[in-house]
C-alpha cells in the first residue's frame, strides 16, 4: 500500500517522515487498525518541499519522479490523502467529500482517494467515512482489518 499526500506540512521535520506530528499519528493509528506491518506500506508525499511556487512543469517533473518511484516499490493499492493530491493526481476538481472510497486507477493501480489525516483531526464526523475508505483498500486484495481486542 503506498499511502500519498501533497506535500508537507509548515512545521514539518525535513529528516522527518512524510506526515508528522498530530496528522502523522493519526495516520499512524489508522495504518494498525487496518492491521498493515511496516513491510506492507509506504508513506510519502508528491512534494518533498513546499509546492507554492512550483511552476507547472517542475510540478510535472515531481509527478513523473513519484511514478517512477512508485513503479520501483510497486504498492498493491494507492490511497490518496487530501483534496490537493487527489486533485492532482486524478486530474479532478472534484472534493475529496464527493469522491472519496471510489475506486480508481494511478499509475496502473488500483487507487482510493481518502481524506487527509490533517482534515480529520478538524472534521472527527468524517471519520467513519476515511474508515470506510481504508476497508475498500483491503478489499481490494480481499483482505479486512483485523477484528479489535477487548481490554
Amino acid at each position: 500500500y503506498a499511502f500519498i499526500g501533497y506535500e508537507p506540512g509548515y512545521d514539518a521535520d525535513p529528516e522527518d517522515k512524510a506526515f508528522s506530528g498530530e496528522q502523522g499519528e493519526l495516520l499512524d493509528k489508522m495504518i494498525a487498525a487496518m492491521g498493515l506491518n511496516e513491510q506492507e506500506y509506504i508513506i510519502l508525499n508528491i512534494f518533498e518541499e513546499s509546492a507554492r511556487n512550483f511552476t507547472a512543469p517542475a510540478i510535472e517533473t515531481q509527478v513523473n519522479r513519484l511514478k517512477d518511484f512508485l513503479s520501483q516499490v510497486s504498492p498493491s493499492v494507492i490511497i490518496l490523502m487530501g483534496d490537493e493530491a487527489t486533485s492532482l493526481l486524478l486530474k479532478t476538481k472534484s472534493p475529496v467529500a464527493n469522491i472519496h472510497g471510489v475506486r480508481n486507477q494511478l499509475f496502473g493501480k488500483p487507487c482510493i482517494p481518502t481524506y487527509h489525516p490533517k482534515n480529520l483531526l478538524r472534521f472527527i464526523a468524517a471519520k467513519k467515512a476515511a474508515w470506510a475508505d481504508l476497508k475498500s483498500a483491503l478489499a481490494i486484495l480481499n483482505r479486512q482489518p483485523p477484528t479489535p481486542t477487548r481490554k
